[in-house]
């Protein structure tokens, strides 16, 4: 079934709760992903088996000081479908009220923000964003690649700025041999080699704004299976990148040494 364990240094660690969701059950995988607001207060929870069809699912656990911890939300995408690993992947932003939420083998073949729901791309993945106003969460947002192919596994990581208003996504399958900032996405020549994406909210709603690639692509790189994000910074990681020297990408004396590219 899954369960999250809390600690809390206040003198010591010492473990605070033992968190399950409201209604267990076997194979659901509870506490697959976690994450937790700025104030340590607020804490999301992925049960990616959760449903009889292993849909997914994201449970919201909000701490006080009288009461400790309670569930407060059970999320569920849109268009939830089988075996879509919806809660793969979350994070928060510092305030607790912005939500982002992996989906690794979502199906749809749409593009961009809030396109239209389908299965015509098998494990493309898609990520989904969920506000929290007055009480309660809603979807405010169905964020798709700009080059949404099947098996590229967008959604594997998720990442947000403290402020919620920015937006890493990593697809470790991606296939592209583009570098850098904004290359060709559509080129699929070098398999595995992994992309992530960055994407922003202003006061007309979320868009992509840029497409990010090492400087040298490599297959089963995986460039995107980890991110992070902070003001004004990315973080990437691409754990079978081969250069053994500090500085040098080119290089390809160390297999699968791996490395992490800041942006």
């Amino acid at each position: 079934t899954g369960a999250v364990y809390l600690f809390r240094n206040a003198s010591g660690w010492t473990q605070e709760a033992y968190i399950k969701s409201d209604n267990p059950q076997d194979y659901d995988y509870f506490g697959a992903a976690v994450a937790l607001s700025a104030d340590g207060n607020r804490l999301a929870v992925g049960a990616i088996g959760e449903s009889a069809n292993d849909s997914g699912a994201v449970f919201i656990f909000d701490y006080d000081t009288n009461t400790g911890w309670s569930q407060q939300a059970r999320l569920k995408a849109a268009n939830a479908g089988v075996n879509d690993n919806f809660g793969n992947a979350v994070a928060l932003s510092a305030d607790g009220k912005t939500l982002a939420v992996g989906a690794v083998y979502e199906d749809s073949d749409t593009t961009g923000i809030d396109g239209a729901y389908n299965n015509n791309a098998d494990d493309s993945g898609a990520v989904y964003l969920f506000e929290a106003a007055g009480g309660t969460w809603s979807q405010t947002a169905f964020v798709k690649a700009a080059n949404t192919q099947a098996f590229d596994y967008f959604g594997v990581a998720v990442a947000l700025s403290p402020d919620g208003d920015t937006l890493i996504v990593g697809a470790y399958d991606e296939d592209s041999q583009a570098t850098g900032f904004d290359g060709d996405g559509t080129d699929n020549s070098v398999s595995n080699a992994g992309a992530a994406y960055q994407f922003h909210r202003d006061a007309s709603g979320w868009r992509q704004i840029a497409y990010l690639k090492p400087p040298v692509t490599t297959n089963t790189g995986y460039f995107g299976i980890t991110v992070a994000a902070a003001t004004g910074i990315t973080a990437a990681g691409s754990p079978n990148e081969p250069s053994g020297k500090p500085g040098d990408p080119t290089d390809t004396s160390a297999t699968n040494s791996g490395a992490v590219f800041l942006y």
